[in-house]
Protein backbone atom coordinates (compact mmCIF):
# COMPACT_ATOMS: atom_id res chain seq x y z
CA UNK A 1 0.00 0.00 0.00
CA UNK A 2 1.23 3.43 -0.79
CA UNK A 3 0.09 6.82 -1.87
CA UNK A 4 3.13 8.25 -3.59
CA UNK A 5 3.71 7.64 -7.32
CA UNK A 6 7.14 6.18 -6.60
CA UNK A 7 5.63 3.61 -4.22
CA UNK A 8 3.12 2.60 -6.87
CA UNK A 9 5.90 2.26 -9.43
CA UNK A 10 8.00 0.13 -7.07
CA UNK A 11 5.05 -2.18 -6.36
CA UNK A 12 4.30 -2.49 -10.07
CA UNK A 13 7.95 -3.31 -10.84
CA UNK A 14 7.88 -6.01 -8.16
CA UNK A 15 4.69 -7.52 -9.58
CA UNK A 16 2.61 -6.53 -6.56
CA UNK A 17 -0.91 -5.12 -6.51
CA UNK A 18 -1.30 -1.44 -5.60
CA UNK A 19 -3.89 -0.52 -3.00
CA UNK A 20 -4.31 2.85 -1.35
CA UNK A 21 -6.90 4.21 1.06
CA UNK A 22 -8.27 7.65 0.23
CA UNK A 23 -7.69 9.89 3.26
CA UNK A 24 -7.62 13.57 3.96
CA UNK A 25 -3.82 13.62 3.63
CA UNK A 26 -3.71 12.47 0.00
CA UNK A 27 -6.23 13.67 -2.54
CA UNK A 28 -8.23 11.24 -4.63
CA UNK A 29 -6.96 13.02 -7.76
CA UNK A 30 -3.35 12.35 -6.74
CA UNK A 31 -4.13 8.69 -6.18
CA UNK A 32 -5.86 8.42 -9.56
CA UNK A 33 -2.77 9.94 -11.18
CA UNK A 34 -0.66 7.20 -9.58
CA UNK A 35 -2.68 4.61 -11.56
CA UNK A 36 -3.32 2.30 -8.64
CA UNK A 37 -4.79 -1.14 -9.08
CA UNK A 38 -7.28 -0.37 -6.28
CA UNK A 39 -8.31 2.81 -4.56
CA UNK A 40 -10.50 2.24 -1.51
CA UNK A 41 -12.25 4.58 0.92
CA UNK A 42 -12.44 2.29 3.94
CA UNK A 43 -10.29 -0.52 5.31
CA UNK A 44 -13.31 -2.84 5.12
CA UNK A 45 -12.94 -2.78 1.34
CA UNK A 46 -9.52 -4.42 1.58
CA UNK A 47 -10.52 -8.00 2.48
CA UNK A 48 -12.43 -8.71 -0.78
CA UNK A 49 -9.41 -7.47 -2.76
CA UNK A 50 -7.07 -9.74 -0.81
CA UNK A 51 -9.46 -12.66 -1.27
CA UNK A 52 -9.68 -11.99 -5.01
CA UNK A 53 -5.90 -12.29 -5.23
CA UNK A 54 -5.89 -15.46 -3.06
CA UNK A 55 -4.21 -13.91 -0.03
CA UNK A 56 -7.03 -14.98 2.30
CA UNK A 57 -9.83 -17.47 1.99
CA UNK A 58 -13.17 -17.40 3.76
CA UNK A 59 -13.63 -20.24 6.23
CA UNK A 60 -17.24 -21.11 7.01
Amino acid sequence: MGDMPVETEIARNLGLINVSIVEEFVSEARLRAAELDYMIHDHHELLPILQKHCFFSVVE
